[in-house]
């Protein structure tokens, strides 16, 4: 990896903007187990993390991300959200929605379609944000659940590239699953990933379930710990 930029694509950026005593806002450094895991990789690269600053207000954003930029080693690129998408895409259909259904907690789950309207539109954004600044040796990387729908979007866009994703939450049984309306359209979307990681081998399982049983035409080839699947001509590791 550490010849290819890489470039991470999450719901937040890995930052923390606050306004200090003088009333000046300034950034810093966000903390979880993402950011350890992947500043060495981004600052030996000069890798490009893009995602939500989780700021809310009318701030000048870039040059806030800027100044961090040059002491952190890589760059930032903010997808600026409304407060209604951040209730509705982020609050509403990110974590009322996926989140309790994905932990086996359906009767917590709200299914709102005005807010999978709003999920929709906001993964579009981050879709044109990565289209508009990829490079052509870099190793794109979206993350979680929040970010579902960029790999379409950015298939629909015309990028062609190798798409890799992971998903840090569990992923649910066929049965659980066929509970969400829009299950043909997030478990097609997942399809437009090169690379899917999950927590545990218990995930990948119930994934490779849900696509057996809402994609029958997909064929499953499993070797050893790894399942490959062959979707027309495309293959999904």
């Amino acid at each position: 990896m550490y010849d290819k930029r890489l470039l991470v694509v999450s719901n937040r950026l890995p930052i923390v903007i606050k306004k200090n005593d003088e009333g000046n806002w300034y950034v810093s450094p966000g903390h979880g187990g993402l950011v350890t895991a992947l500043a060495p990789v981004m600052k030996k690269n000069r890798g490009l993390w893009i995602g939500w600053p989780g700021n809310e207000e009318d701030l000048d954003v870039p040059e806030l991300l800027h100044e961090f930029s040059q002491e952190s080693m890589f760059d930032l690129k903010p997808v600026i959200l409304s407060g209604e998408e951040v209730e509705r895409y982020y609050r509403g259909f990110s974590n009322e929605t996926l989140w309790p259904l994905f932990h086996d907690l359906l009767g917590y789950s709200k299914f709102e379609s005005d807010n999978w309207k709003v999920y929709h539109e906001v993964n579009r954004r981050f879709a044109e944000k990565v289209a508009s600044s990829i490079e052509q040796n870099d190793f794109v990387w979206i993350h979680d659940y929040q970010l579902i729908l960029v790999g379409r979007y950015l298939r629909i866009l015309g990028v062609r590239r190798p798409l890799t994703y992971f998903l840090h939450i569990p992923f649910p049984s066929l049965d659980l699953f066929r509970r969400l309306p829009w299950k043909h359209e997030i478990i097609h979307a997942l399809m437009d990933y090169d690379l899917l990681g999950f927590q545990t081998i218990r995930d990948r399982r119930n994934f490779v379930q849900c696509v057996k049983g809402l994609i029958p035409e997909v064929e499953v080839i499993i070797r050893r710990r790894h399942s490959f699947l062959k979707y027309g001509k495309r293959t999904v590791k």
